[in-house]
């Protein structure tokens, strides 16, 4: 219930639906006798436009999220265990298509291959059903395997979770599947800004790995960023920053994370 209520509500609550809702809403109103009250409504949406545009916003959020957890150096650490995250590949359009169609974060698969060729006996865990509501049948950890193989991985090594569909699921089915022992290594890959989330995650079954941030889309801490005027990249960092921040939120408050927003050790 809490995968389908998650999906429902976001769809509700994007940013740039919530625009475009707006908008018409407001034009309707023109042709209504609130026609005064539309002029000052569209005119406060014309406000918001222009300051998702202009403030960074959702690129500060992003940023502060992505910096949370450092990249730690593990080159002399005795790696137990490697976990990938999935929410990389599209299903429907890699069925439709035929080929593997990566939405976003495919260096979570470069990092994947690279720290399993540095850690040639450590444990490999894919972890990654569908978060597709409109395919659940299409597991990205059965999609994903060529892919790997073709990046030099020997698929033997590699154990696929095929089951989970969110953060939370990732965390539990994975500890289910391989018992970590509390004096083991693990190395938790996934997208800088989600890694928050999904070490609440993993930490709340009671599992310690060591965060593997990837896949930035913002500049470091002495490279903020600044003003611009660019409508498109302001909604689209709001919109992760929104999505993220909601996750964090809702994940903490149904008990699913250990924290609000989980720093490092």
């Amino acid at each position: 219930m809490f995968f389908y209520l998650s999906k429902f509500l976001w769809f509700i609550v994007v940013p740039g639906n919530l625009l475009v809702l707006g908008i018409v809403i407001g034009v309707a109103l023109l042709w209504s006798p609130w026609n005064k009250f539309a002029k000052r409504f569209l005119s406060f949406i014309a406000l918001i436009v222009l300051f998702v545009t202009i403030v960074p916003a959702g690129p500060l959020i992003v940023s502060s999220l992505e910096d949370r957890f450092p990249k730690p150096q593990i080159k002399d650490t005795t790696v137990t265990g490697i976990i990938v995250l999935g929410g990389i590949i599209s299903p429907g359009l890699s069925i439709s298509r035929d080929e593997l169609s990566f939405g976003t974060a495919t260096e979570r698969l470069v990092a994947f291959a690279e720290l399993a060729k540095r850690h040639p006996d450590a444990k490999l865990v894919f972890t990654g059903g569908s978060g597709d509501p409109f395919y659940p049948e299409l597991s990205e950890a059965r999609l994903v395997r060529p892919f790997l193989e073709s990046m030099g991985i020997d698929l033997e090594r590699v154990t696929f979770e095929e089951k989970s569909r969110n953060t939370v699921e990732n965390a539990q089915f994975t500890l289910d599947i391989m018992k970590p022992k509390p004096d083991e290594h693990w190395v938790l890959i996934t997208s800088a800004f989600h890694m928050p989330r999904a070490v609440g995650c993993f930490r709340k079954v009671g599992w310690n790995a060591i965060p593997y941030p990837v896949d930035y889309g913002t500049m470091s801490d002495n490279e903020r960023p600044a003003l611009h005027f660019n409508f498109t990249r302001g909604l689209s960092y709001l919109n992760a920053a929104i999505h993220e921040t909601l996750g964090l939120v809702a994940y903490y408050l149904t008990g699913k994370t250990d924290a609000l927003f989980p720093a490092p050790d």
